[in-house]
Formats: C-alpha cells, structure tokens, sequence
C-alpha cells in the first residue's frame, strides 16, 4: 500500500504501476489514519520529524511483530536522536542508519 495526502502522487503511484505492470501496490489518498486496523511487514515513511514522530505510535500498531521501519525526510543531528528514543519507547529496535 502506498499512501500520501497529495492526489497528485496517488496518480503518480497508479500511472506507475500501470506501465509497470505492477498489481499489487494500492494507493490510497490519505495520511497515517488509513493504516488502522491493518498490519505491515514493512513501513517506510518519508516526512518530516514533527510528523515521523506523531505517527510512529499508529506506525507501531501497523507493523508485524518482526517487521522493519525505515524512516527518512529529517535532519541527521538534529532528529536522529529524538526519533530513535520515541521509537525505542513504541518497542522497535534501532539497526542501522544511513546518511
């Protein structure tokens, strides 16, 4: 599932799949409230830190017991630690980072 607030990329996302003969991505037009009451293997979200750390409790909730998060869209030393502590405190583990 793939899931933004901009009609523009749910397009975008569906054109995609389209000519990549792609069947089993849906868009969905929306915000973080859509994952409730579904369970992922894997999350990516790429937003900006205020908004990483309002959802990463629905991110928590979504996610299969030993499935992955990645997150992206913040700032290295200003973000990295507070996005690690709130994560940690939901029950996920840190690995690794790339910058």
């Amino acid at each position: 599932m793939a899931v933004d607030y901009d009609e523009i990329c749910v397009d975008s996302v569906i054109e995609n799949r389209l000519l990549n003969t792609v069947d089993n991505i849906e868009a969905i037009c929306g915000s973080f409230e859509v994952l409730e009451g579904r369970i992922f293997d894997t999350i990516l979200a790429n937003i900006n830190r205020n908004i990483l750390l309002e959802q990463l409790p629905q991110y928590a909730l979504s996610i299969n017991k030993n499935g992955e998060l990645y997150l992206s869209g913040f700032y290295e030393q200003e973000d990295l630690a507070m996005l690690r502590d709130t994560a940690k405190s939901l029950g996920f583990e840190f690995i690794s980072k790339k910058f």
